[in-house]
């Protein structure tokens, strides 16, 4: 399962840097395609991909319960006290920032944070210390 706008990634090494450090790792394509703002059930849970372009570098998904955020597995975009690489190709701090400020950090501060890498978080904590998108770093708008 993979958001439909990076499936060229799992077959192209260049594409998913890859080759970049020497390894030019490809994959079968996907069984499944997420698009813009799918709604779908899995294991019992409700889920919404994040449409890409709302949520720079990738897509992130939301865990719904009674009717409200309660996950974001977030991948490479806000981890606890950091966020994602903007220094690689298509890179943007700028577009990084945005969609956190515009996206994420307008759940609930309650909803739980799975990043790519890292211990869990909470959409409040990383609102208030986060260094980079923070009350901390003087960016958080809320």
């Amino acid at each position: 399962m993979i958001g439909a706008k990076e499936a060229f990634k799992l077959a192209d090494a260049d594409a998913n840097l890859s080759s970049k450090y020497g390894f030019s790792i490809v994959s079968p394509p996907a069984d499944v395609l997420i698009h813009e703002n799918e709604v779908f059930s899995a294991a019992a849970l409700i889920w919404r991909s994040v449409k890409r372009r709302d949520i720079h570098w990738g897509t992130s998904f939301l865990f719904w319960k009674s009717g409200q955020p309660w996950i974001v597995i977030g991948g490479d975009v806000l981890f606890q006290g950091s966020v994602g690489r903007t220094d690689l190709p298509d890179g943007s701090f700028e577009q990084l920032n945005e969609s956190i400020q515009t996206k994420l950090f307008t759940l609930p501060d309650d909803t739980i944070v799975l990043p790519g890498h890292g211990d869990p978080t909470t959409i409040g904590i990383e609102k208030q210390d986060n260094p980079f998108v923070g009350f901390r770093a003087g960016l958080n708008r809320q």
